[in-house]
């Protein structure tokens, strides 16, 4: 489940939709805090050379959540919120045992994710393809 607080975007762990519910109606009326599996996912506002969620301070980037590049981009898209432009952000986390690149388009969200394990075969490429704005 993912869970918004101020400007940071969680990952939280849960067992189920039920449990991810209830934990949500939790987090929402104040009667508990993040549970300590709780992952920081997304820091906001995005800049270039942003980094966070791990080890901050190595000099490869690497074991972090880091903002490669953002630039701007022309959307026409109907019921889009953001004010044109927005832009799109390329964020990377890499290990030596695998990594994960997302592109986050402002007022959109994640339109593109990788992952890829460099051992054993596993990998995943997804791409929002289409929206609904409600």
């Amino acid at each position: 489940m993912l869970a918004s607080i101020t400007n940071h975007l969680y990952k939280i762990g849960v067992k189920n939709e039920q449990d991810g519910k209830r934990l949500a109606r939790r987090l929402t009326d104040g009667t508990q805090k993040l549970p300590p599996t709780a992952q920081e996912w997304l820091v906001f506002p995005l800049a270039k050379g942003k980094r966070w969620g791990g080890d901050v301070e190595r000099e490869d980037y690497n074991y972090c959540w880091y903002v490669e590049k953002g630039k701007p981009m022309s959307l026409r898209i109907q019921g889009y919120p953001a004010k044109p432009p927005a832009h799109v952000w390329s964020l990377t986390y890499r290990t030596s045992p695998d990594h994960q690149i997302l592109e986050f388009v402002e007022g959109l969200g994640i339109t593109h994710y990788v992952y890829a394990h460099h051992g054993t075969v596993a990998s995943a490429d997804v791409r929002l393809v289409s929206f609904t704005h409600r």
